[in-house]
């Protein structure tokens, strides 16, 4: 491996300035291959630099762009492909995919600038990034909801639902302390405001979390204290072990177990045949900024809650206040809930239960109606015939009781006829 002096002061000066760990050993491998192809010291670099801007402007060579051009060319080529992780680095072949060269160039681009030699590769010098062949997905809500079922602990889960509808980095999600989300477990309020510091940007800053994310520290909290923690405000929120311990959780650790539970809940495969982890922390970060542009929230806000370096433009637009911004979240916060899904899903199978109720109803109540129209046609028949026996019963009663009248008649005037006095002198003259 190439040595490099890294006591330089050129080197002290741009490496002092980075807080994060692992962002300083990416800056570290680059200036160490940058090294390497040019033979040169830190302080001779920024030297060779500062004479050339010197220069009148028709003299100048640019050699800064040109050694960085190079430089990419080189590190495609002829840079050695070294095995990652822990243990013995093995030389695995030569020349770094686009995409590591370009971030291995961006890294001394920032070495330049931290000496006031700013460095734009555009046009003909512009690098080719290559095309991306692991892309990180970009997940909703019912997938995330996997992700939490395939979780271990409690605290898996809290740390699932933070990252997706917080929106934030794993380095941040590392520096929560307890007194970060006191109010949340105290009251329950929802959305939450969480104030941050990005320190990747050394920026300050608030996002919202969700009920769910809200629910799940509530469990989170209640749990670890079950198991004897007792919490003090600047307590790490989340730490190594899951059971509770001073030793703040890290970046690798999230990582590592954000890939386990991708894998289990069948969302990848085994390491996706990489190295590279397409749902990890930072693609449920991604989902959530998709998520929220996706739905009508405006970029500059979006930026703000991702904790995004922001221009003086942003910075002016940012003079929304903090119940404008609360609402607009509060109306996406559907978008995030894992269990919104579920809620919806059980509406609908109840709705589809009563129609489906209603139908059968509404058959028995046909078959119903039919066979009561055929009793009333039977009823019908039944009554008409009934009706003309009535009438030709009294129809045979009144020419009975005809006959009889006559009958009687002509006996009561034959009796007569006999009997009377006065027909009977009558008769006898």
């Amino acid at each position: 491996m190439y040595q490099v002096d890294w006591n330089d002061p050129a080197l002290k000066r741009w490496l002092d300035s980075i807080t994060r760990k692992t962002t300083k050993a990416n800056y570290k491998s680059a200036f160490r291959n940058y090294a390497e192809f040019t033979g040169m010291t830190a302080t001779e670099l920024i030297e060779e630099a500062h004479e050339d801007r010197q220069l009148p402007p028709l003299e100048q060579k640019d050699v800064v762009i040109h050694k960085l051009t190079k430089f990419y060319k080189w590190l495609t080529t002829e840079a050695e492909k070294v095995s990652r992780g822990k243990g013995e680095h093995k030389v695995k072949g030569k020349g770094l995919t686009p995409r590591s060269a370009t971030m291995k160039v961006n890294c001394i681009r920032s070495f330049y600038s931290t000496f006031h030699i700013s460095v734009k590769l555009r046009g003909r010098h512009r690098l080719a990034n290559g095309k991306v062949k692991n892309k990180r997905m970009i997940v909703n809500a019912e997938q995330v909801k996997l992700l939490v079922q395939h979780a271990r602990s409690i605290r898996d889960r809290a740390i699932i639902l933070v990252n997706f509808q917080g929106g934030m980095d794993a380095s941040t999600l590392c520096s929560l302390n307890y007194e970060d989300i006191v109010p949340a477990v105290e009251t329950g309020e929802h959305p939450f405001k969480l104030e941050l510091l990005r320190k990747k940007s050394d920026t300050e800053y608030y996002t919202f979390l969700g009920k769910d994310a809200v629910e799940a520290l509530k469990a989170y909290v209640a749990d670890q204290e079950a198991r004897g923690t007792e919490w003090n405000l600047e307590s790490p929120l989340f730490t190594k072990s899951r059971h509770q311990t001073d030793e703040r959780i890290t970046p690798n650790l999230i990582q590592n177990m954000m890939k386990e539970v991708a894998v289990s809940a069948g969302l990848v495969k085994r390491n996706n045949g990489k190295d590279f982890n397409i749902l990890g922390s930072h693609a449920l970060r991604e989902s959530f900024s998709s998520l929220m542009l996706n739905s009508g929230v405006p970029r500059p806000i979006v930026d703000y809650w991702l904790g995004h370096t922001r221009s003086n433009l942003d910075t002016a637009y940012m003079t929304i206040d903090e119940k404008k911004a609360r609402e607009m979240y509060a109306k996406r916060e559907h978008l995030l809930n894992i269990n919104e899904t579920t809620e919806k899903s059980e509406e609908l199978r109840k709705l589809s239960d009563s129609v489906s109720d209603i139908l059968v109803e509404k058959e028995e109540m046909k078959e119903k109606l039919n066979k009561t129209e055929s009793q009333i046609k039977e009823l019908k028949e039944q009554l008409e015939c009934a009706v003309n026996y009535i009438w030709s019963l009294k129809a045979e009663i009144e020419e009975k009781e005809k006959a009889e009248a006559e009958e009687d008649f002509k006996q009561l005037i034959d009796e007569i006829n006999k009997e009377h006095p006065i027909l009977k002198k009558v008769k006898s003259e």
